[in-house]
């Protein structure tokens, strides 16, 4: 993915983990670049499947798709509340 495509991700993020709203300034975290729908069940590199991340939910997210991340949290994130 290129340096453009990664900024964008992570401006439409707002600079925040996606999945837990922590970021790098507050909290000291480094955000990855996350496929909603995980490349390793077919999903694409499109804008609308990629969110910012931060290493500790990429990680435990893995290969799960979104709905299977969301009910292993405790609490469902503000960003995804509010897309609804």
């Amino acid at each position: 993915m290129d340096e453009k495509k990664r900024f964008l991700v992570l401006l439409k993020c707002k600079f925040r983990c996606f999945y837990c709203g922590r970021n790098p300034r507050e909290h000291g975290v480094a955000l990855e670049i996350d496929h909603i729908d995980p490349k390793a069940n077919g999903g694409m590199n499109d804008d609308t499947n990629l969110v910012a991340a931060c290493k500790t939910c990429n990680q435990g997210k893995s290969s799960l798709v979104i709905s299977e991340m969301l009910d292993s949290l405790p609490i469902v994130p503000k960003i995804v509340v509010a897309g609804k």
